[in-house]
């Protein structure tokens, strides 16, 4: 019994032969090149944009206006500038005394907070 053959050619016409000799010849020409352009490829750096004229100011300056979020009952906002700005959360069952002690030690040292 013959084996049949997997590679049956016979329902292909002369003309759709291909020449795989020649193809793979030019797809190895054209491998080449792009490996070569690939190689010598660098990459242009991007220009870097430009910053505002206009520096933002501290916050200790100009403070942000923010938006408080609701905070458990054992929490409370303090504010330690002027208008209600720069919030800090503290403790809200510290009795007067403490709580004005804690925010005078703030604002002493507001400068290092990010606000």
């Amino acid at each position: 019994m013959q084996e049949e053959d997997d590679n049956d050619w016979s329902d292909i016409d002369e003309d759709e032969v291909v020449n795989f000799e020649l193809l793979e010849e030019l797809l190895e020409e054209e491998t080449e090149e792009e490996y070569v352009e690939f190689v010598r490829w660098k990459p242009e750096p991007e220009p870097l944009m430009t910053t505002p004229e206009v520096s933002p100011k501290p916050s200790l300056e100009e403070p942000p206006k923010l938006e408080l979020k609701p905070l458990p009952e054992s929490l409370k906002y303090a504010y330690l500038g002027p208008n209600e700005s720069l919030p800090v959360i503290i403790a809200s069952d510290l009795d007067q005394a403490q709580e004005k002690a804690l925010l005078e030690i703030l604002s002493q040292n507001k400068e290092g907070f990010q606000f």
